[in-house]
């Protein structure tokens, strides 16, 4: 990918205007992201539309008081004018080389025509472009105040933009604003509280579509390894009704994890559009450097207020390129070919109706969390409801290993929940898929994630309620500490009763067992039964024990399911004995033991 043309690899500036020395922090940058095609700022002086790529301002030219003109959306796709004001620099305040200038901006609906603070600086700004008068880039808005809205924003300088390749430290979290500049801002009416926590980085939340509550798909990203991710609601990408919708500056620009019947990514601002390339956010979005996302333009639904920082809500467009860079100072995308993507197919039915949706990953990372949350999200639209039930599931997963050689995994198992069903279900999806991919055998590549969940609102479970052996022609109860006497290679018969849980359907169910006693000369031994439902916190072990992926893969397909009981006499002194699988009508937890004296 080419770089820019318009300006050469900016100098470290000579001499500027500093606000003061800057102790060395971290910065919270601006973002809900956004793009949209170029118009250059309203007035005299803005960018010629056929130059939609305007040179670097240089920054060091800047005076305090100087105005410029910028874009942005808050409502469609159309860039509208806002202005600012220039307040200072704190240097290194985005990174050691890298400056942040601070602007007080106004507009609607940053403020209200009387001038007071309104939304202020949301999320979803970040990107939004600044012009000098001269119709030249300043840069773009992606940093803004702490806490409740604020008209001021910390702008990343345009050079730094043009040139995301050069820039590889992580970037900080929060900047603490010089002596003089907080000063400087409370004169033009900042509180004491809002300048003492510094420049933030706007909020980049994980735009989302998703049924029922968001804290849902929160406990979803916290079982795939990425709790604490900021979630919020968005329109999709479907298989059909979404808009195509171009990428201009000034506009909506949105980067997507996945898009599809579930669509996951961040919405925020489009800086520049020079060529085919696209440049964006002034900030990073997760920061990996070289990347693969789908890049989208954006439509913008309004500008949700929010004492924590108010944020843009959008639909997302259809693919329009390919995001390849995820620098410290913003993201790059190209328009026209499409990432790579893996491939999520969901087949869900229910008493009440049948639903089929495929959504495009882009990001191994994330594969798990997309799958299962698009298993859970499908689940509920067949089933229109949340809540208590049983379901079986299946799933493939399709991966390549470097050399080219392709394996098949299969997979199906029970589940079943008396409070969120379709919440729980695609846990074990989750982690097989996390075990596949880091698996310690060979680097693999996930092609294909196909998955069929046919549920039903009953909830019916089991649990292991007592163990009776056979002894001289009766059926004994076997007790904590109980022990049966039998002779090497004598027969054990024993029965199993499984009853109901409770809140669950379904009647006491029994059945019987023989197992011969050990005669390798061990003197004790345990006879266990044990129902093999798992908690959603046992998945992610791993599989212990293969030596190849093939085995692994064999392993984790044949493990016991849920609605397996399992019958085990193994002698104390090791071993692993005999073991009879049982299958159940439905999910079984619990256990209980029999200890075997064997005499000689």
């Amino acid at each position: 990918m080419s770089r820019p043309s318009t300006s050469p690899a900016p100098p470290r500036p000579g001499p500027r205007r500093r606000v003061g020395a800057l102790a060395l922090g971290a910065a919270l940058a601006t973002t809900t992201l956004t793009a949209t095609a170029f118009t250059g700022p309203a007035g005299a002086a803005q960018p010629a539309p056929q130059d939609p790529c305007p040179a670097a301002y240089p920054a060091d030219h800047l005076s305090p008081g100087e105005g410029v003109t910028g874009l942005t959306v808050s409502s469609g796709t159309e860039p509208e004018t806002i202005s600012g004001t220039y307040v200072g620099t704190l240097v290194d305040g985005i990174a050691p080389g890298l400056d942040m200038l601070i602007f007080k901006m106004s507009g609607a609906p940053i403020t209200t025509q009387s001038g007071a603070v309104d939304r202020g600086i949301w999320a979803g700004m970040s990107g939004s472009p600044l012009y000098a008068e001269d119709g030249r880039l300043v840069g773009a808005i992606s940093y803004g105040l702490s806490a409740a809205p604020s008209e001021y924003a910390g702008v990343t300088p345009a050079a730094a933009m043009y040139h995301l390749r050069s820039y590889e430290q992580p970037p900080p979290k929060v900047v603490p604003l010089t002596k003089r500049l907080t000063q400087r801002l409370q004169r033009h009416g900042v509180s004491p509280q809002q300048s003492s926590g510094g420049m933030a980085r706007l909020r980049m939340p994980l735009n989302v579509t998703a049924s029922g509550p968001l804290s849902r798909v929160e406990r979803l990203a916290k079982r795939t390894g990425h709790g604490g991710v900021a979630l919020r609601r968005a329109g999709g990408v479907g298989a059909e009704g979404a808009a195509d919708i171009p990428i201009r500056a000034g506009g909506n620009l949105a980067d997507s994890i996945a898009y599809g019947d579930l669509t996951m990514g961040s919405i925020g601002t489009a800086t520049a559009v020079c060529g085919t390339e696209v440049i964006g956010f002034g900030h990073p979005d997760s920061f990996t450097g070289k990347t693969s996302l789908a890049m989208h333009g954006a439509d913008a639904v309004y500008i949700e207020k929010d004492v924590l920082g108010s944020f843009k809500v959008a639909n997302f467009g259809t693919p329009q390129g390919t995001i390849t860079q995820d620098r410290l100072a913003g993201i790059l995308g190209t328009v026209g070919a499409l990432p790579s993507t893996t491939r999520v197919t969901v087949s869900a039915t229910s008493p009440y109706n049948v639903h089929t949706g495929t959504t495009h990953n882009s990001m191994d990372d994330y594969l798990s969390m997309v799958a299962a949350t698009q298993v859970m999200v499908d689940a509920d639209v067949a089933n229109d409801r949340m809540g208590e039930g049983r379901a079986q599931l299946s799933w493939t997963v399709r991966l390549q290993r470097h050399n080219g050689t392709t394996f098949t995994y299969q997979r199906s198992n029970v589940f079943s929940d008396r409070e969120d069903l379709t919440g729980t279900m695609p846990t074990e999806l989750a982690s097989d898929i996390d075990t596949i991919l880091g698996n310690r055998f060979a680097h693999v590549r996930i092609n294909a994630v196909k998955v069929t969940a046919d549920s039903t609102p009953e909830f019916e479970s089991y649990r292991v309620s007592r163990l009776d052996y056979r002894s001289h022609g009766s059926w004994t109860t076997a007790t904590d500490g109980s022990v049966v006497t039998r002779a090497p290679g004598q027969r054990l018969r024993v029965r199993v009763t499984l009853a109901p849980k409770a809140a669950s359907s379904g009647t006491v169910h029994r059945f019987t067992e023989t197992v011969r006693v050990p005669s390798d000369g061990t003197t004790r031994a345990v006879l266990k039964v044990r129902g093999h439902l798992q908690p959603w916190w046992t998945y992610r072990t791993g599989m212990r024990g293969a030596t190849s992926l093939p085995q692994l893969l064999k392993t984790m397909s044949s493990a016991p399911h849920n609605d397996t009981v399992s019958v085990t006499l193994a002698g104390k002194g090791g071993g692993t004995g005999v073991t009879r699988d049982h299958t159940a009508p439905s999910t079984v937890s619990g256990s209980a033991s029999l200890h075997v004296r064997i005499a000689r």
